[in-house]
């Protein structure tokens, strides 16, 4: 799940696009909520300001009205602002730019803040004033042309009265908690319902590209298996006709002269590569924990750096004995492997660094070389069975170095050393007492 194939970047644009479309989409609607709330309570202002405004018509009498909540207070003052009626928490006069401490704008984008006073006659928009602090809203409301009765007019009736003494302004306070509250709710869902589906999105893609992984190793797997049983059994039948050879060698040797012992020992070279090769292919293919015993790895490094030329140099960090619990021979072949792979990357020239120490509690031991490195289109296919950006080998002996090393629970990997070069990393689960910590 290293690399992002044609098909995944296509599946992560189309989600991409659609979750885009969908948070947009759940925006608007959480948008158009918090405008409809808005306009609801507005709407209930407007209701209750006209039904106690008919009660005022009625009964000019503070104490004729009775407030029910969620309405806090009432009044009805002229056009100067002076009060007329008051019931509840009603201010005793309205100023030019009447301001309730704390008013905000609305949630929804209603117009509010100052309210200016009009002319005895006219009729201005009603304004709304929220008050975020407080959790009320403040209705003000022009009435206009207010009828009263007219002395000595009754055959014609009602008339507008426009005296500036005349009611001409209403004022109605009402509780909105439960407005801000919805409020609040809203916008969460409007930060929550982007970054849901942005979670479920991702969750999709990370399952999508899990599943074809897991797709695509079962069918390596199969593959493998596949290949396991050509392989066992091609190593199998190799060995009697190699054993045929050999037998027929050594009656040569016996039977030609000296001056044809270059050709048979090309021959013999060439039987044995293809012995190693068989053996290779059955430690690959056989169960690669072979018997685990307990090394030390610092003298185990010392005795089989020896066996190499002065150009393999171990270091160690640090004084404590790392014990590890391995297979004798496994080990050798994983750490023979990495240092031959080392040298023949060099071209005979350079150095190569063995380094030993801890991390993070296990045991770490590490390859450096100089030199050619590995291509970036490779690192990923290297410890593939068969696979080798050498001229001459048989692509198993990464794999069989792999298989050994996560056999007894640890972990290799390969990267490209700064300066040039390559770095193999090999961490095993140390022994304590007893135990074997860790072990996979």
């Amino acid at each position: 799940m290293k690399y992002l194939t044609r098909s995944d970047a296509l599946l992560g644009a189309g989600l991409a696009v659609l979750f885009t479309i969908l948070a947009v989409l759940a925006v608007t609607l959480v948008g158009a909520e918090r405008k409809r709330n808005t306009l609801l309570v507005e709407y209930e202002a407007e209701r209750r300001a006209s039904t106690l405004l008919e009660s005022f018509r009625e009964n000019p009498s503070a104490e004729a009205l009775e407030l029910a909540q969620p309405v806090r207070g009432f009044g009805v003052y002229t056009y100067s602002g002076a009060p007329l009626l008051r019931v509840g928490t009603a201010p005793s006069e309205l100023s030019r730019a009447f301001s309730p401490p704390g008013a905000a704008p609305s949630g929804g984008g209603r117009t509010t803040g100052g309210w200016t006073l009009s002319p005895p006659g006219s009729t201005l928009p009603p304004r709304f004033l929220y008050d975020r602090a407080g959790r009320t809203l403040t209705l003000i409301r022009s009435l206009g042309f207010f009828p009263m009765p007219a002395p000595g007019m009754r055959g014609m009736g009602m008339m507008m009265n426009r005296r500036p003494e005349a009611p001409g302004l209403l004022l109605l306070e009402l509780d909105i908690r439960n407005y801000y509250r919805a409020q609040g709710l809203y916008g969460l869902a409007g930060v929550l319902a982007p970054a849901t589906l942005f979670l479920l999105m991702a969750l999709f893609f990370l399952l999508y590209r899990r599943n074809l992984e897991y797709r695509r190793k079962m069918v390596a797997q199969e593959r493998f298996v596949r290949l396991g049983e050509a392989a066992r059994t091609l190593a199998h039948e190799m060995k009697n006709p190699l054993a045929a050879i050999r037998i027929q060698l050594g009656y040569l040797k016996r039977v030609l002269g000296r001056r044809d012992y270059k050709q048979l020992t090309v021959i013999e070279e060439e039987v044995a590569r293809l012995s190693l090769l068989a053996d290779r292919v059955g430690d690959f293919i056989r169960h690669p924990e072979g018997s685990p015993e307990p090394l030390e790895l610092g003298a185990f490094l010392e005795d089989l750096v020896k066996r190499f030329d002065s150009r393999v140099r171990l270091r160690k960090r640090g004084p404590e004995a790392l014990e590890v619990l391995f297979d004798r021979e496994r080990l050798r072949s994983v750490v023979e492997n990495l240092l031959r792979n080392a040298l023949e990357s060099m071209e005979r020239e350079g150095e190569v660094e063995v380094l030993l120490g801890q991390e993070g509690g296990k045991a770490c031991l590490e390859v450096l070389d100089r030199g050619v490195g590995v291509p970036a289109d490779s690192l990923g296919k290297l410890f593939d069975p068969f696979f080798t950006t050498k001229t001459r080998g048989s692509g198993l002996g990464l794999a069989i170095a792999k298989a050994f090393v996560e056999a007894r629970g640890g972990r290799i990997e390969l990267k490209p050393r700064a300066g040039g070069g390559t770095v193999v990393k090999v961490t095993l689960n140390r022994v304590f007492g007893d135990e074997d910590t860790g072990r996979g």
